[in-house]
């Protein structure tokens, strides 16, 4: 049963990784977006955002420091 878990966060996980990292490589849509809903700091908040993703996700796909993780995934 836990390796059944463990699937399931790592696939739950990827869905965050993912996402952080195509916010990355499409930088430009992401500051325009962010923009587009008034955030503070457009070209500051994009990329920390998109950080907060991808190790939020890896943090909880490998399950180390996994409620950080989850915080990082919720302010993302």
């Amino acid at each position: 049963m836990d390796f059944v878990f463990l699937i399931g966060r790592v696939l739950y996980a990827l869905i965050f990784i993912l996402a952080g990292i195509n916010h990355l490589r499409d930088f430009n849509h992401t500051v325009e977006m962010t923009k587009k809903f008034e955030a503070p700091f457009p070209r500051l908040s994009a990329p920390v955002m998109s950080l907060f993703a991808v190790i939020g996700g890896i943090s909880i796909a490998f399950g180390i420091y996994a409620k950080i993780g989850a915080l990082l995934l919720f302010f993302f």
